[in-house]
């Protein structure tokens, strides 16, 4: 609902999520903080993992941003901070703590997300979501909201679901992207590559889910967008253009 509410509240703004138990991911988020555009007034930087990171790094960065009037820094944790970053929760911070829900009270929270946002969803998909988000409150409302954006004209089904974004995709699918977007060792692209063969993920998918990443740099976009015309015209196939990704340059 944080997230919702402040895109509704602003017309020009950048908002990203990092997963900062992956050591790049850092440096990533140092550059959003620094990078500026014509294009932005505000931006929003959600963070998962935040105290897995490296806390020394992490925490000079949020101290020269946290009182930024035009950046807000979402931290969604199961625990209070390290003494590193105790200063996170000190003034000007803001913080709210949610109890795991279980059982009948996990479910009527959630029909209470999906009544709030016009979704309509039928009992086999709550069933299914509540099961796969298992009393992660913040990360089934962030679902809810991603759903909600497919209308509220029909009944969702777990097919629509399962459909409707990337959060199902597979560890090895996640961890070989991130692999080759942050340039990691070789052999751990490579392996990472052969599990998701093995475990016969479709080969299409995986190549869009990629092509579909806002972190693309303009090199690897230029070169993903060259593999779909050699794909389309017969030139070579998925299975192909990943292991040259993998493989790089």
């Amino acid at each position: 609902m944080i997230m919702k509410e402040y895109v509704l509240k602003h017309s020009r703004f950048s908002l990203e999520v990092f997963d900062l138990a992956i050591e790049e991911e850092i440096f990533r988020l140092k550059d959003f903080f620094s990078q500026q555009s014509m294009f932005e007034s505000v931006k929003m930087a959600v963070l998962n993992d935040s105290f897995d990171s490296d806390k020394k790094i992490l925490g000079e960065i949020l101290k020269n941003y946290k009182e930024a009037e035009e950046i807000t820094i979402l931290i969604s944790e199961n625990d209070e901070p390290d003494k590193e970053l105790n200063f996170l929760l000190e003034e000007p911070v803001l913080s709210e703590e949610f109890a795991v829900l279980k059982g009948d009270k996990w479910h009527l929270f959630v029909r209470k997300e999906m009544k709030h946002l016009g979704l309509s969803i039928d009992n086999k998909a709550v069933d299914f979501l509540c099961d796969f988000f298992n009393g992660d409150a913040w990360g089934i409302s962030m679902e809810l909201e991603k759903l909600s954006v497919l209308g509220n004209s029909r009944v969702l089904t777990v097919e629509d679901i399962k459909k409707a974004g990337d959060y199902f995709i597979s560890e090895n699918i996640f961890n070989f992207i991130n692999a080759v977007l942050f340039n990691g060792d070789l052999k751990l692209r490579i392996g990472y590559l052969e599990k998701i063969f093995s475990n016969k993920e479709e080969p299409a998918r995986i190549f869009n889910i990629m092509a579909g990443q806002r972190r693309l740099s303009d090199k690897l976009l230029s070169k993903m967008a060259d593999y779909d015309v050699m794909i389309k015209s017969g030139k070579i196939d998925y299975e192909e253009a990943l292991l040259e990704l993998a493989i790089g340059d």
